[in-house]
């Protein structure tokens, strides 16, 4: 596995093309918004650090991102998966390593994640990570929805 920083178009497109088919999805984008996302990457003291994994083929297996934030001495991990094909073979960790490593490269002393306990959890506890609290999901039914009067 080679990790690499989103720093271009192209790898760009190989991180969204990994996170929609770790997480099957498939997010819209246009040109507009793929300048914006990898402005968002590359500019100077940016705080949005992205990153995608390559297999020994070259092929895109898995992405994940880091929202840093200096004055809290944090980073936040998000959107971390692996292509199904390639999970159980160290993608996410590799990901893990390269995301907790630009954090110490920019001075943060904590990252945080929210890890389901179905896919990331696991993987995280094994590496040292700390439990702090536990997340709910809401849904909202299909009713309509009136503006206060």
């Amino acid at each position: 596995l080679t990790v690499r920083p989103v720093d271009s178009r192209a790898t760009l497109l190989d991180a969204i093309a990994a996170g929609d088919r770790a997480f099957d999805r498939s997010e819209p984008w246009t040109g507009e918004s793929l300048a914006a996302d990898l402005a968002l990457c590359t500019a100077p003291g940016t705080r949005v650090h992205r990153f995608v994994a390559y297999d020994d083929r070259g092929a895109p297996v898995a992405s994940g991102g880091m929202s840093s934030f200096p004055a809290l001495e944090m980073g936040l991990l998000w959107a971390g998966g692996t292509v199904p094909e390639a999970r159980g073979h160290g993608a996410y960790r590799s990901l893990l390593a390269a995301r907790v490593a630009r954090a110490r490269q920019l001075g943060l002393r904590w990252v945080g994640l929210y890890a389901r306990t179905t896919s990331s959890a696991p993987i995280v506890d094994r590496l040292g990570f700390e439990r702090h609290g536990e997340m709910h999901y809401w849904e909202r039914s299909d009713c309509a929805v009136t503006a206060p009067r």
